[in-house]
């Protein structure tokens, strides 16, 4: 079982092709090529976190993607992601549930986890956040929303606040895909702890 992360898909937005410079003819195209990709790496028995806009679309519509993706799916809302709050979510989710696991849906969340005999604390947010819990001991961000926008900002400022989306990782390996745990890891090893954070414990 592995671990990934990813955001901001955007599924059936026609516009998000233009603002972002995906190279899709349309968002049939382009929702085609995301579903290709994300099963490219994720197993039927992989975690997948979505960190908001999966697509503004109904549950429905929703469904019918999450239907056709692999993998055990988180998802931390985001602003564009009506169908989480749609008064048809529930009679939608059910028929996603019978085909694929849809695990829980939060606002926010912190991941405790032991990979490779090393602790890992991650805490998973739609919006990027400037501090955040046990930053200043070495918690990792992990974001959307801003679609490779401030990767370079990131990068500069030297903290572990890492864009999770798709258009993050086209910057990053030229492919619309999810980002592996090890590459968040990868990405944050050599990083000093966010020294802004003076929350304590």
């Amino acid at each position: 079982m592995s671990i990934f992360f990813t955001s901001d898909e955007h599924y059936f937005h026609e516009n998000i092709i233009k603002y972002c410079n995906r190279p899709f003819a349309n968002a049939e195209e382009m929702n085609d090529k995301l579903v290709e990709e994300h099963n490219l790496w994720v197993g039927p028995n992989d975690h997948v976190y979505h960190l908001g806009d999966f697509t503004f679309r109904s549950p429905t519509t929703a469904a019918s993607i999450l239907m056709r993706l692999n993998g055990h799916h988180h998802f931390i809302a985001g602003n564009h992601d009506e169908w989480l709050h749609h008064k048809d979510f529930d009679k939608a989710t059910a028929i996603c549930r019978e085909s694929t696991a849809l695990e829980e849906v939060q606002t926010y969340k912190e991941l405790r986890l032991i990979h490779n005999n090393e602790k890992v604390h991650i805490v998973l947010f739609h919006f990027p956040l400037f501090t955040w819990h046990k930053g200043h001991k070495g918690s990792i961000h992990l974001h959307g929303h801003t679609h490779a926008n401030i990767d370079e900002i990131n990068e500069k400022s030297k903290i572990k606040r890492f864009d999770m989306g798709v258009d993050s990782a086209f910057r990053r390996f030229g492919k619309y895909r999810p980002f592996t745990l090890d590459e968040v890891l990868d990405l944050a090893r050599e990083l000093p702890a966010n020294t802004i954070d003076f929350g304590g414990e």
